[in-house]
């Protein structure tokens, strides 16, 4: 079956084609009750969807994007002409202006924790981390002293490790608890065996920070600090300037660097082994 260029939404489908090829398919239930609204620019509204957020977990940017509406009695055609190569789907790791994504994972506390368990939290900081990475454990301490300081703002920090166990036993869910009695971190502290976080997000290291606004669409992704490994040379401190331009209402001056740390250990891999499609940020 062929599809032609556009982005389609009809009663229970929507399906975004590029010029060249089909893209994806993702299958949505109309909302009972509701019906097609008026265009609000790239705020589309169809049956209840709010299509930058279906664009965005879908890893396409709405602001490289022209799109028109068409009603009909019953359904509505989105078709959408892309603007420039940066509105087709990232290489791999989350960009900003994307969502975040949902996860579903088991802590240190014993509890399950998924994304809407931090919807009370006007801002978050998801970042990738481990029990052995050394510029993890040099960094730590002012990664402590930067959510201690934006607690009161409404940031609330997540912890993910989703290195694998068997590349690093030191990582494994047991000394993750051990490691959380010991320091007492602020923050809950996930375990993501199957990786599938970390591939959602597009982790690149350890430390790798995800910083999303109320609307949980990502400001920033990178670095925490210049030198996370011997904070003694610290110079930058990219983490606290993007939390106070972030809770102050201003823009983000500088949403992406690149992360500094050792490698997410994957499954199966040599440690040193990243995805074909990762690549710098910067």
């Amino acid at each position: 079956m062929e599809y032609p260029p556009g982005y389609f939404i009809s009663e229970t489908q929507i399906s975004v084609v590029s010029e060249l090829k089909f893209v994806s398919r993702t299958t949505f239930s109309r909302p009972k009750g509701v019906i097609p609204t008026k265009s609000e620019g790239n705020q589309q509204l169809c049956y209840g969807i709010d299509l930058s957020r279906v664009l965005g977990t879908l890893g396409f940017h709405t602001r490289d994007l022209r799109i028109t509406l068409n009603r009909t009695k019953g359904s509505c055609e989105l078709l959408v002409h892309y603007i420039n190569e940066r509105a087709l789907p990232m290489a791999f790791t989350l960009q900003p202006g994307e969502f975040a994504r949902d996860f579903r994972l088991p802590a240190t506390d014993g509890k399950i924790y998924c994304l809407d368990d931090f919807k009370e939290f006007p801002f978050l900081v998801v970042f990738f981390t481990c029990n052995h990475c050394p510029y993890v454990l040099g960094s730590d301490e002012i990664t402590r002293e930067t959510a201690l300081k934006f607690e009161a703002r409404g940031v609330k920090f997540i912890a993910v490790n989703s290195n694998s166990a068997r590349t690093y036993p030191e990582d494994d869910f047991d000394h993750m608890v051990r490691r959380m009695k010991e320091k007492k971190f602020p923050w809950p502290y996930l375990y993501d065996e199957s990786q599938e976080a970390a591939l959602a997000y597009g982790a690149l290291r350890t430390p790798h920070f995800f910083v999303f606004n109320a609307a949980r669409e990502l400001v920033y992704t990178g670095r925490g600090i210049d030198n996370p490994r011997d904070v003694s040379l610290m110079k930058i401190n990219d983490l606290d300037r993007v939390l106070s331009e972030l809770t102050s209402g201003g823009e983000i001056s500088i949403p992406v660097t690149n992360p500094v740390g050792c490698s997410i250990k994957w499954e199966g891999k040599d440690k040193h082994w990243m995805p074909a499609d990762a690549r710098d940020l910067g």
